[in-house]
């Protein structure tokens, strides 16, 4: 009876350990949860769908140390180890790094962290000369930062090498740019911004074929949210109401994830536009340590961790967006002033031609933050 009760108390200190090594990770800093895992673990996609953990060497890049850029090779293909069930972007290494974006200035309005593919070389550069222009707009404190994974295409990636030394404005990370990864995508920018962008008053996340009206950004929405308090604004999908695709497609869950359930049980958002109040960023990637991996991008990052936070409120805005370009053409061209604040532009020219038209329907707003030349 003695040896059986030994064990029992060894068996509920180890819960305890157990129990408090889980609460100190949710509240301990960024830099103190890297220094906990001393190996990193990877998915990589090998082109049949499946996602592997691969043992990769410890490298870590700290802002004290980190230079303007930093591009390290891509890991060696090995065997692979073993299955991991969390994001992969939690600890591996950038494989492209611009550390200091952030640094020159103490606080910034809002941060967009633009999720593009490899190869979107015309989207990237078009918001750089349009909305994302940084140089064409003062009186303004913002940075635009390009948010993508690997590619098996040695030309794209010495072009993509080549691309961030010239803008400064690229992170790629350790996993395979892929449709199916981009929640290993979202992770890495809410990690990004909790190590190297802390300083913003409001994190805009947009895809790369959106148009944002930045002129009804400053003037309307941060004024209300640049000291709001664990909000979250986009077009919101309320609980309960999206359901789970079963059947072969694009968007297909497999039945042994939210088992015997036929829509999400979380509130959250299309991902294409989301305004986030910066003080909750760095508790969302804390959270991903906690919650399993789930492919779909929108679910997980806009649903499944803001729910392990808690006390996240959700504000629709889908009024105020639109997925039909065409209707966003028309809206910014029209006579009466667009309520559209990001419009869908993925056509050749229609980044340019609704920049040239909110210039002009906003002039008021630009003759404030934009510099003269493009008025």
């Amino acid at each position: 009876m003695a040896v059986i009760g030994r064990r029992l108390l060894l068996s509920l200190c180890g819960l305890t350990a157990l129990v408090v090594m889980l609460d100190h990770i949710v509240n301990m800093s960024v830099v103190e949860t890297s220094k906990l895992i001393t190996s990193h673990r990877e998915w990589r996609d090998y082109g049949d769908g499946s996602r592997y953990s691969v043992q990769l060497s410890a490298v870590t890049t700290s802002s004290s140390s980190a230079k303007p850029s930093t591009t390290i090779p891509t890991a060696v293909t090995q065997k692979p180890v073993k299955k991991t069930s969390y994001p992969l972007t939690l600890t591996s290494p950038y494989l492209i790094n611009n550390p200091s974006m952030c640094k020159s200035d103490s606080k910034l309005n809002f941060v967009f962290i633009v999720h593009t593919s490899t190869d979107h070389f015309n989207r990237r550069n078009a918001i750089r000369q349009t909305w994302g222009n940084i140089r064409a707009l003062r009186n303004l404190s913002f940075r635009v930062v390009f948010f993508l994974g690997l590619t098996k295409n040695k030309k794209i990636q010495t072009m993509l090498e080549n691309e961030s030394t010239v803008y400064g404005d690229i992170i790629q990370g350790q996993f395979m740019d892929s449709y199916h990864n981009l929640t290993h995508k979202g992770v890495l920018t809410y990690r990004w911004i909790s190590e190297f962008c802390s300083n913003t008053e409001l994190v805009v996340k947009v895809d790369d074929d959106m148009f944002v009206n930045i002129f009804n950004l400053v003037d309307h929405y941060l004024p209300i949210y640049r000291n709001a308090s664990r909000k979250i604004m986009c077009h919101l999908r309320p609980q309960g109401t999206s359901p789970i695709m079963r059947e072969k497609s694009k968007w297909q869950v497999h039945v042994d994830q939210f088992k015997n359930i036929t829509h999400y049980p979380v509130p959250y958002c299309n991902g294409y536009f989301v305004l986030i109040s910066s003080d909750i960023i760095r508790q969302l990637y804390r959270a991903s340590y906690l919650t399993p991996f789930f492919w779909v991008d929108d679910v997980y990052l806009y649903g499944l961790l803001p729910q392990k936070i808690g006390n996240v409120t959700f504000t629709s805005i889908t009024v105020n967006l639109t997925l039909h370009q065409e209707t966003g053409m028309k809206c910014y061209t029209g006579n009466t002033t667009c309520k559209y604040l990001a419009s869908y532009a993925e056509k050749q020219g229609y980044m340019e031609s609704m920049w040239f038209a909110a210039l002009r329907m906003f002039k008021n707003i630009a003759e404030k933050i934009v510099v003269k030349e493009l008025l």
